[in-house]
């Protein structure tokens, strides 16, 4: 029982040698560089087709098809 109650009060008591760095949430990381006025060249205007073109491409992996692409456009 001793032993037990050793057990309990040296791991309340201990703290590690090396305390673990906490991460910066990413949304606070991407402020501070955006803060800092570095940004890169952001995209130009582009026509509505290769906005569609890059659209499916980020989010679905495949350039859409031309009934797809209609269909946004119209």
């Amino acid at each position: 029982m001793r032993l037990l109650v050793f057990i309990v009060l040296l791991g309340v008591f201990l703290k590690p040698s090396h305390a673990q760095k906490v991460a910066v949430p990413l949304h606070e990381q991407i402020d501070q560089h955006l803060a800092t006025g570095q940004v890169g060249p952001m995209a130009g205007i582009t026509s509505d087709g290769e906005f569609i073109r890059r659209l499916y491409l980020d989010l679905v992996g495949r350039i859409p098809s031309s009934t797809e692409a209609r269909a946004f456009i119209d």
